[in-house]
């Protein structure tokens, strides 16, 4: 195991008639706080794509932080209440989950990476491990089992072999986390987060390969898939 951080995720549905420049100054100042001590990286912007049940969302922040004592000091610091004021006018609604994990594969940083799909989900049933751990499988086949393994703070399970041709895998594929919320009063009603991280824009059939594998899934009562590249990340300091 190696060492543990924390994944961060908040979603965001855009009120309707905000205009796209305000909603771009918006996730520029949320990808400012970047630079606060404790995060080791933050992006945020529109998403690409989002599959949901009952919601729509519209943004993403997905930031990393070096543990919990970092996030809740992130959570305090004047720049952030600054950045969550402006966001209150532009936003309906929102949610958040925060896991931790163990990424070894790859730096904890992991900089470079371009897009990431996130998938959050709501358990049908209180037997949440065994269901993770087939899920977590299940994912990884989806995406590229062959090229990474998974990280997690709660398990870690993948298939030897992928169930897609090589010509189907991402070798674009650099990491991926998962866990269990420990943020509930936010989450409403989520219980896991998953992340895979990719260092180029991925085929546009993964996203739909990774909904298919949530969809109709008996262990699973909720789901949230989201598809975000990230933008230039070419910063003001705060």
């Amino acid at each position: 195991m190696g060492t543990t951080i924390v994944e961060h995720v908040v979603l965001f549905k855009a009120k309707d008639g905000v205009s796209k420049e305000d909603l771009q100054a918006c996730m520029l100042r949320f990808r400012g706080l970047r630079e606060l001590d404790g995060v080791i990286f933050l992006r945020a912007g529109a998403l690409r794509a989002c599959k949901a049940i009952g919601s729509a969302w519209t943004h993403v922040l997905y930031g990393r932080y070096k543990g919990k004592t970092a996030l809740e000091a992130y959570a305090k610091h004047p720049a952030h209440l600054s950045a969550v004021a402006m966001a209150d006018p532009l936003f309906q609604d929102k949610m958040a989950l925060d896991w931790e994990a163990s990424p070894e594969k790859k730096p904890l940083g992991l900089t470079s990476f371009t897009a990431a799909y996130i998938v959050l989900v709501k358990w049908a049933t209180i037997h949440h491990m065994k269901a993770a751990e087939k899920l977590s499988s299940a994912l990884l086949q989806a995406l590229d089992s062959n090229s990474f393994q998974l990280s997690s703070s709660t398990s870690s399970s993948s298939s030897s072999s992928s169930p897609f041709s090589s010509a189907r895998l991402s070798p674009s594929l650099q990491q991926c986390t998962s866990g269990f919320n420990f943020s509930p009063a936010r989450a409403r009603g989520f219980h896991w987060g998953f992340a895979a991280l990719f260092g180029s824009t991925p085929a546009a059939f993964l996203f739909h390969d990774l909904v298919q594998e949530l969809t109709g899934k008996q262990s699973v009562e909720s789901f949230i898939c989201l598809d975000y590249e990230a933008e230039d990340e070419t910063l003001a300091r705060l």
